[in-house]
């Protein structure tokens, strides 16, 4: 019947995605894409298309033991992530992470804007202390570790920590984001020169990309690695920064909140992907063995690291942005037979498991490429994500204190009499 049929516009309106997500579906073989006799392009059975409608909305129900929070800081869809009304993918093409963090904090539009943003540095005492500290640690120490040392150790040069006024708070998380970085060791000595506005403003991943590789830093690849802290400066109440907003919600002063956030990344379950998917394509030397890599891995492994996600079932829009990002790169052969082994698994594992790459892969594929180690997939994500971890603090701090309260349902040995 003619009322059974929905173009493929009121389709995806139905679903509440893009069309482009919509045809992700029909790749994948979720969707069934019909051709009907008087009808102009695709169409799509509406039983089907309301029916997976229905599931899409069981699925993201919340279970009844699930905190949900009100914020005004990050929205998830599964047509992308969008910082205070802003799609992250646009600002990550067009703006440094500074600016995009300043516009996350505040809500001020200036910051995305401005012919400057505001002083991004450490202070010369809270440096002392740090690259007094990371010293004394063993050599073997990984960055993530470092990482957790530097917080640690700037909140001891800022007598004003407690102090939880707005302003108080974003000058201590500039301060604090520039000395994660600045004191990590570096591995390369050479930089690269400002080449625009945006570049000039886009301190942090300048700064960063010597501590993770060897490889000199050319102005394409900076603007990819700021491009990858801004998709990875936020992502609503994953879990670490649930743990930031309980530590917040005690009054926490914000180096204590972002400590929380880094002790839940160093889980295995939550920043472990991205080192597991870089790890997994160090393995593969070229196309031809990313069948029996992949096979061998999966005997001891139940999914492949860097595939599928709860939220993005037609792909991930942030790994879609940052893919496309690196084919557009003018790389070496032996540069393009990496980019080309990535693509190869991608589309092994789409094709086998009905699954698209996620951030993470996307984020190993860059780290491949860039000839930084598997730890460097964690190092960028903390970084990147503590800028996100002090814009829920901040709103945290505006909230009733104390509010996370979860009783225990008890299931031990009855008291005695």
């Amino acid at each position: 019947m003619e009322s059974s049929w929905l173009t493929a516009a009121e389709a995806a309106r139905q679903l509440g995605i893009k069309v482009s997500s919509l045809y992700a579906y029909v790749s994948r073989g979720v969707l069934t894409r019909h051709r009907v006799a008087g009808r102009r392009g695709s169409c799509f059975a509406e039983d089907e298309v309301l029916s997976l409608a229905r599931k899409r909305r069981q699925r993201r129900a919340p279970a009844a033991a699930e905190p949900a929070l009100q914020t005004a800081l990050t929205l998830i869809r599964e047509d992308g992530v969008f910082l205070r009304g802003k799609d992250i993918c646009q600002l990550a093409a067009s703006h440094s992470y500074e600016q995009v963090v300043e516009w996350l904090w505040s809500g001020e539009r200036r910051w995305l804007d401005a012919a400057r943003v505001p002083d991004w540095r450490s202070t010369p005492a809270q440096l002392d202390v740090v690259a007094s500290a990371q010293r004394s640690l063993p050599e073997a120490t990984g960055n993530p570790d470092r990482l957790r040392v530097t917080v640690t150790t700037s909140a001891l040069t800022d007598p004003f920590r407690h102090d939880l006024q707005a302003a108080n708070v974003r000058t201590a998380g500039r301060s604090l984001i520039c000395a994660m970085v600045e004191g990590l060791p570096s591995v390369h000595r050479k930089t690269v020169k400002p080449s625009s506005r945006r570049q000039r403003y886009a301190r942090v991943a300048a700064s960063l990309w010597p501590k993770l590789t060897d490889k000199p830093a050319t102005v394409e690849l900076l603007n990819i690695l700021n491009a990858v802290l801004v998709l990875l400066s936020d992502h609503e109440l994953a879990t670490s920064t649930f743990a930031v907003r309980v530590a917040a919600s005690t009054r926490a002063d914000p180096y204590s909140a972002v400590l929380a956030g880094l002790g839940t990344v160093a889980g295995s379950l939550h920043g472990g992907a991205g080192p597991r998917a870089t790890e997994l394509l160090g393995r593969i030397g070229r196309p031809a063995e990313v069948v029996p890599v992949l096979a061998d891995y999966l005997k001891h492994e139940t999914r492949v690291p860097g595939f599928g996600h709860a939220v993005y079932t037609g792909g991930d829009p942030r790994a879609v942005v940052l893919l496309d990002m690196l084919r557009r790169l003018k790389l070496s052969r032996a540069l393009a037979r990496r980019l080309d082994t990535a693509e190869h698994v991608i589309e092994v594992v789409s094709s086998r498991f009905g699954v698209l790459p996620n951030i993470d892969f996307a984020l190993a594929t860059f780290c491949d490429i860039a000839h930084m180690p598997p730890s460097a997939a964690e190092t960028i994500f903390s970084v990147a994500r503590s800028g996100g971890w002090i814009a829920h603090a901040l709103e945290e701090y505006g909230e009733q204190p104390l509010r996370f309260r979860i009783r225990a349902d008890y299931r031990g040995v009855p008291p005695e009499a």
